[in-house]
């Protein structure tokens, strides 16, 4: 798994200011569309935005749960881009939140060299199943009957919301494609299963090597 997220966020007082006034306007249009022939409907989107960041934390708490289990070794987990805000420790793990709460990213090797294309892969795997289960988990006890109905209760449309946003996220981080930084080329959950099964074996064996070398 590597570390694709780049660090940097509104750091300058201009970007600090343009940053905020940009989430003002945004927050300003949506209380006005709010405001305006108000339904029930319309908290999907505030249920949207909330259930978001849970939702970033189980996903890269997934990967690194697979990755102990599959007896890999899990060294720093981050939860959103930009620059660092927090950082603290959950046992041998790292834990650094960012910025902007919008990505993650879980950084792991492999401590032996068995099965190192399947367990990598699992692990790229565990991100958006966890997110696909829990959307079929809510779907399983609520029922499709309820689930798939309008509903003007404030409840329900908290489930249909939490169902498909996880469901969107887990199926969107399957679709393989990748981005280019100046720093690195990142590459998603999708794409990163397809790369764990043709990596030459070489590459696992550098993967190992640092901790070979910390063993010592």
């Amino acid at each position: 798994m590597f570390d694709p997220s780049p660090q940097r966020g509104p750091q300058t007082p201009n970007e600090q200011l343009l940053v905020g006034l940009l989430i003002t306007l945004a927050a300003s249009l949506l209380a006005l569309e709010f405001a305006q022939d108000f339904q029930p409907a319309k908290f999907s989107f505030f249920f949207f935005v909330f259930f978001w960041f849970p939702l970033l934390v189980l996903h890269e708490a997934a990967h690194a749960a697979m990755a102990s289990v599959l007896g890999w070794s899990v060294d720093k987990v981050v939860i959103g881009i930009g620059r660092p805000l927090r950082s603290f420790h959950i046992g041998s793990i790292a834990v650094e939140w960012r910025l902007l709460p919008l990505e993650g990213f879980t950084r792991c090797r492999p401590t032996n060299l068995e099965l190192p294309r399947v367990k990598n892969a699992l692990i790229y795997l565990a991100g958006p199943g966890i997110e696909i289960i829990l959307a079929v988990f809510i779907l399983v006890v609520v029922g499709p009957n309820h689930l798939l109905r309008n509903s003007d209760q404030v409840g329900m449309i908290a489930l249909q919301t939490l169902a498909v946003t996880s469901c969107c996220a887990g199926i969107m981080n399957l679709i393989p494609f990748s981005v280019r930084t100046p720093q690195k080329t990142i590459v998603n959950d999708g794409l990163g299963i397809l790369l764990a099964i043709i990596t030459p074996r070489h590459r696992y064996i550098e993967a190992l090597r640092p901790m070979i070398g910390d063993s010592q």
